[in-house]
């Protein structure tokens, strides 16, 4: 089942668990449209909360411009990336259901963000069930993602993790060079590891493992994935 470079089915399901999210709303233009109709955008710095776990938030939000990083936290202290979403896309739809939040989201750069009332949402869709359709969407694909990412922490150790999440980013956000496939946005070590769900030094020895193999180089803090299939053989071998 692996994805082909037009964008089919990855093994593994490498694209389906990316921590990229970008919704594109497509065929549900009009809705969109009607759900933000007389709603203002909020500017946002970067490194601002949008919302904290645990905390009771009758609203959700769509993102016109700019990235949104999702974090859960454990007894320990420890954060995983869950998620990082970008323009165009929903954030914070459990917020409907009036229960906590399961998460913590910040800015990561500069960003336009509508603040979508549970009250508002719920008066669009009655007047126009589409909107409701279009959330339910979104809602879906985040569920597959994050079925996707659980079976892979779960399944994979520590290699297979870094490996797994290598490829996934080169086929979401890389870009082809003549030394290979360069992970196309700055992904710091922190980041990776929050990713990946390990701690940073575990984090730094396997990429250096992986270096040492020849699978992966940096160039100028960039990540270049030199060997796609080793990186591919090394999830295979671990999840086989």
């Amino acid at each position: 089942m692996f994805m082909n470079e037009k964008g089919g089915m990855l093994r593994g399901g490498y694209l389906c668990d990316s921590p990229y999210v970008i919704g594109r709303p497509g065929k549900y233009e009009k809705e969109l449209s009607i759900l933000l109709s007389g709603l203002k955008v909020r500017k946002y710095k970067a490194k601002e909360v949008l919302y904290t776990k645990g905390e009771v938030d009758r609203r959700f939000y769509f993102i016109k411009s700019g990235k949104i990083q999702m974090t859960m936290s454990g007894p320990d202290g420890s954060e995983k990336i869950v998620a990082i979403h970008e323009s165009d896309t929903f954030l914070g739809e459990l917020g409907l259901d009036e229960y906590p939040n399961v998460s913590t989201a910040v800015t990561l750069e500069e960003s336009e963000i509508y603040l979508i009332k549970k009250s508002h949402f719920e008066s669009c869709a009655r007047r126009h069930p589409e909107v409701a359709l279009m959330i339910l969407e979104s809602v879906i694909r985040k569920a597959r993602n994050a079925a996707f990412q659980i079976g892979y922490l779960s399944l994979l150790n520590a290699k297979g993790r870094v490996a797994h999440m290598l490829i996934t980013l080169a086929h979401e956000i890389g870009t082809e060079t003549d030394e290979g496939v360069a992970i196309g946005k700055r992904i710091t070590h922190e980041t990776l590891a929050g990713l990946t769900g390990l701690a940073r030094p575990t984090l730094t020895s396997v990429l250096k493992e992986l270096e040492r193999a020849k699978m992966i180089k940096t160039r100028k803090r960039t990540l270049i994935l030199v060997d796609k299939q080793g990186l591919a053989d090394v999830v295979e071998n671990v999840a086989g």
